[in-house]
Order: C-alpha cells, then sequence, then structure tokens
C-alpha cells in the first residue's frame, strides 16, 4: 500500500509540473491553436501526461479510500477518474486527428469540476487525511471551477483562463502529491469500515 500511496503522490506532483511547464510554453510562445506550430502539440502532449499524473493522484484517494465506502464518495470518486479518463483522451485526439475540437474536453471539465467537489466534500467527511491533507482534494477542484471554469464563461475571447490561474491549478495537483508523500495518518476509518489507524509510511 505504502508504495502505491508514494506512487500517486509522485505521479500528482509530476503532473501539476508538467500542466503548470505546459502553460508557461503555451502562453510564452502562443501555441494556441493547431496552427500555431509544432510548439502546440508539444503542449497538448504534456497536457495528456498531465492529466495521467492527476488520474494517479486520484487513483491514490481510491487505494486509501479516503472518499469512504459509501455510495456518495465512491461514486464521486469514480465520475471523478472518468472525467480524467475523458481529458486524457480529449488530448490523443488532438494529437491524432490535428484537430482541437473534441467533445471530450467539455464533458470532461464538467464531470470533474462536480465529481471533484463532491469527491472532495467526501474526504473531509471520512477523516481519512488529516489536517491540511483533508483540503488538498477539494482545494484542487474548487480551484478548477472558481479558477478555471468561470474565468472561462466569463471571458469574451475563446483563449481560456488567465495563464497566472491555468498556472496556479498545477500548484495545487502538486499540495494534494505532497499530501500522500509527507508522512500520512489515518485519523478515522471510513464509515462503514473495521480498518484500524494506520501509519501509512510506517
Amino acid at each position: 500500500m505504502t508504495k502505491r500511496i508514494r506512487l500517486a503522490g509522485a505521479g500528482a506532483i509530476a503532473g501539476g509540473l508538467l500542466w503548470s511547464a505546459a502553460i508557461v510554453l503555451e502562453r510564452g510562445f502562443s501555441y494556441l491553436k493547431p496552427g500555431d506550430g509544432t510548439g502546440y502539440y508539444v503542449v497538448q502532449a504534456m497536457a495528456m501526461l498531465a492529466f495521467i499524473g492527476f488520474l494517479a493522484g486520484v487513483q491514490g484517494l481510491d487505494w486509501l479510500k479516503a472518499a469512504g465506502t459509501g455510495r456518495f464518495g465512491r461514486w464521486s470518486l469514480q465520475a471523478f477518474k472518468i472525467g480524467l479518463v475523458l481529458l486524457i483522451l480529449a488530448s490523443m485526439s488532438v494529437l491524432i486527428t490535428r484537430s482541437d475540437e473534441s467533445p471530450f474536453f467539455p464533458l470532461g471539465g464538467l464531470i470533474i469540476a462536480a465529481a471533484g467537489v463532491l469527491t472532495g466534500v467526501a474526504v473531509l467527511q471520512t477523516g481519512a487525511l488529516v489536517g491540511w491533507r483533508g483540503f488538498t482534494p477539494l482545494l484542487v477542484s474548487l480551484y478548477f471551477v472558481f479558477g478555471m471554469v468561470v474565468p472561462i464563461i466569463a471571458s469574451p475571447v475563446d483563449n481560456g483562463a488567465p495563464a497566472p490561474l491555468e498556472f496556479t491549478w498545477g500548484i495545487t495537483w502538486m499540495m494534494l502529491g505532497l499530501a500522500y508523500v509527507v508522512p500520512l495518518t489515518r485519523r478515522a476509518t471510513a464509515p462503514g469500515s473495521t480498518t484500524e489507524l494506520t501509519q501509512a509510511h510506517s
């Protein structure tokens, strides 16, 4: 279990770094559309790898049973993962078709916006992640909603959210990854679980 949790943390941290680096490359060199050159596809490849890292980070919550064993937590967590899989498929589609038109992008974004927030709430309810760690899943999701989705909807131009906001989303994923890497104690068992208190890094 310990190795898997550390792997999940490494995935989330790597994903956050890749995402933020991709935003710097995209905005710094104006690789916003397929016609902007090879750099655009490099950015998309980096984003795809970042989404894979994010998926590993969310899988860590599953391995820890951090969202609980009830339907609310389990379903929201699985939906969160499905949303990320759709974003991975969307990025793959861009690389294969050379077109940025993919229904997977808005669908995946909508799913992770809703399921991510619900998962974050479930994690707080179980108390499986103690202290500041318990807030990291909700931080990732709320930031996506208010730092990414809302600015995109409010923007009069189709260039995504402002670069600093997009960059910072990667930092929230790195914080989630750090929640796994630093010593982690399960303070309470998940509802319906008989698992005793354990040291995940013992």
